[in-house]
């Protein structure tokens, strides 16, 4: 089962593409998914957080939730993206961050 299958059988989806065009139908949505203050309150209250926190971001989408960690906190996150196309995105688009050493995705 290919990578693209999982990913359909998982959305409960039947068929696959429309998968390889997900980064132009979300290209303008910078926040998918989970809200980025939302999980960074409540990382915030459960976990005591320093520059040496690792955290691990799965199915990070555009990295709207990666991206606000590391600024917000200034621990090394990484993002885990699902979408090559989007991997290649973000690539790009959080390349001249300050803060980027902070931040990867894969």
């Amino acid at each position: 089962m290919t990578v693209e299958e999982k990913l359909a059988k998982s959305l409960t989806a039947e068929s696959t593409e429309l998968i390889p065009y997900l980064p132009y139908l979300f290209q303008d949505l910078w926040e998918l998914g989970s809200s980025p203050i939302d999980i960074l309150k409540m990382i915030t209250k459960h976990i005591l957080v320093s520059k040496e926190t690792k955290v691990l971001d799965l199915a990070c989408g555009k990295g709207a939730v990666s991206v606000n960690l590391a600024k917000e906190l200034g621990c090394m996150v990484k993002g885990l993206i699902l979408s090559r196309s989007l991997l290649l995105l973000q690539s790009k688009k959080h390349k001249n961050l300050v803060w980027e050493n902070c931040v990867s995705f894969w």
